[in-house]
């Protein structure tokens, strides 16, 4: 899984579960694959960190895909097509 890269991870308070998020650069079907790999790995490698980190519990983990750039590019694709309006500016002047 090298094109797995993660972009966060968001613990609770209690440490019961860690959301962490990734981003895959791969076609759409190899994405869910990946997903679906990161899911089965988890307890796997929440053993792992287990045995690096000296805290009390470590949490579940839950792999999920940020889609953050996604909305990123669509929000800015949207304000691209506001900006290139053929409508006239408006004028400030009233008609009489």
């Amino acid at each position: 899984m090298s094109n797995v890269l993660v972009t966060g991870v968001v613990v609770t308070s209690d440490l019961w579960l860690a959301r962490v998020y990734v981003r895959i650069a791969v076609e759409e079907e190899q994405r869910k694959e990946a997903m679906k790999g990161l899911a089965a790995a988890a307890s796997f490698i929440r053993r792992e960190l287990g045995s690096m980190l000296h805290i009390r519990r470590i949490p579940e983990l839950r792999f999920l895909e940020d889609e953050t750039l996604d909305q990123a590019n669509r929000i800015e694709e949207i304000l691209r097509g506001i900006g290139s309006d053929d409508r006239p500016p408006p004028t400030d002047v009233e008609p009489d």
